[in-house]
């Protein structure tokens, strides 16, 4: 990914984190760099230090929602329904609270469409 991707990618404001947490969402999930810090971090611009751990935002205030997060989720632009099953397969990594994931989604199929 290039430093354009990190650096002018979308991130999630935490008035948009804490309007989620208010609608009681269970997960969350995007395709792009959902904290405004890790452009910082990844374009190595030296700002990263003086930015506080609440920064992160999605991890600071949907991790004590018991909200789970799915990032970097690829492909959404293939979805063409509003709402779609989905399954994370995550690698069991012992005594951490995180993992990559094999994300699946896939579309109800209507009748008519069989």
């Amino acid at each position: 990914m290039t430093k354009d991707f990190w650096g002018k990618s979308p991130y999630m404001a935490r008035d948009a984190c804490e309007w989620l947490v208010e609608r009681k969402i269970k997960a969350w999930g995007g395709d792009f760099p959902c904290d405004y810090l890790l452009r910082y971090e990844a374009t190595g611009s030296g700002n990263e230090a003086k930015l506080p751990r609440e920064e992160h935002t999605t991890h600071y205030i949907f991790f004590p929602a018991g909200i789970i997060q799915f990032e970097y989720i690829v492909n959404q632009h293939l979805l063409t329904k509003n709402r779609v099953n989905f399954m994370a397969i995550p690698i069991p990594f012992e005594g951490q609270d995180g993992s990559p994931v094999r994300a699946i989604a896939w579309e109800e199929m209507l009748g008519s469409e069989l």
